[in-house]
């Protein structure tokens, strides 16, 4: 049956430390999709006829390229099982976006206006702008944040339990934040019900990420960011890739501390490899002239 090799796929991919929640998502609505129409193993025309349901060429090809793992998966155990081409519905997404880095003044001005947030006798603009301001200060993941509950605040920093590929860590935090962090929890015990996480909404439970990425989009655009530079609008995620940014320019320029410095960036931020930090390197004019600087003061070392 496609169910029960879909939940042993989805199970084998979890062990192997994937959080897998959308492609699990997409893994049960294409089998709901293939039973509906009789099919007892994974066809390529089913496969393409469920991924067309998505209204971009660009998600299709996402719900393609699931599937396509999917079915190696299954045909691996039943060679009657198909496995789609790739490429179906164009290459999607090549490249990931460029991330917009945030000025100081920019993050103040977004910070204040999510304080504007209605209605003002409410946990609701408190709540808002702790939540991104902690993005800010920390270069957390908005799901990170969202899970955050009372007891991960402890005196040795904040404690991100279980995040991705299923590692926790712990987070020193600068006095500042520390503080900003106790005095909304203070008022969060108040009037912000018995649910256990830090960050509720005005029904009292947990702030769902889509919420978040909503809400800020609206205090960006109050603020004048929504129109973003040269066509790069600011996402909430854009707080943590500008955390890094900046965290990467502060590096020393020694060799050997340069090393230390990228492990200690890529620990703090969850990267599961060093690798995954040097993504941010081409951020800014900043990084890359001292890039270009390294590589000049290196040819004219060479012989």
């Amino acid at each position: 049956m496609l169910s029960q090799a879909a939940e042993r796929y989805i199970r084998l991919r979890r062990i192997g430390g994937f959080k897998f929640d959308v492609p699990s998502t997409l893994v049960r609505s294409f089998v709901r999709f293939a039973t509906a129409r009789g099919d007892t193993h994974i066809q390529t025309q089913t496969v393409i006829d469920w991924a067309s349901q998505s209204p971009s060429p660009a998600a299709r090809e996402v719900r393609l390229q699931v599937i396509i793992a999917f079915a190696r998966h299954c045909r691996a155990e039943d060679v009657v099982h198909e496995v789609p081409q790739p490429g179906v519905f164009g290459k999607g997404y090549s490249r990931s976006p460029i991330a917009y880095i945030f000025s100081p003044e920019e993050i103040d001005r977004l910070l204040a206006g999510a304080l504007e947030l209605t209605p003002k006798a409410s946990l609701r603009p408190y709540m808002f702008h702790t939540l991104f301001g902690l993005l800010a200060a920390t270069g957390l993941r908005i799901g990170e944040a969202l899970r955050l509950q009372f007891e991960d605040l402890t005196p040795d920093g904040l404690l991100i339990r279980e995040s991705k590929f299923r590692k926790s860590r712990l987070l020193p935090l600068h006095p500042t934040t520390i503080q900003g962090l106790q005095r909304y929890i203070k008022l969060r015990t108040i009037i912000g019900g018995n649910d256990g996480h830090l960050f509720v909404g005005l029904d009292g439970r947990r702030v769902r990420s889509a919420t978040a990425q909503v809400v800020f989009r609206e205090v960006a655009t109050a603020v004048g960011l929504g129109a973003g530079h040269y066509g790069r609008r600011p996402r909430l995620h854009d707080l943590r890739h500008t955390w890094a940014v900046r965290a990467l320019e502060s590096s020393p320029r020694e060799v050997g501390q340069i090393d230390r410095h990228m492990r200690a960036v890529t620990t703090y931020l969850g990267h599961a490899k060093v690798a995954s930090g040097y993504w941010y390197l081409h951020a800014t004019p900043f990084l890359m002239k001292r890039i270009a600087d390294a590589c000049a003061a290196r040819e004219q070392e060479e012989p």
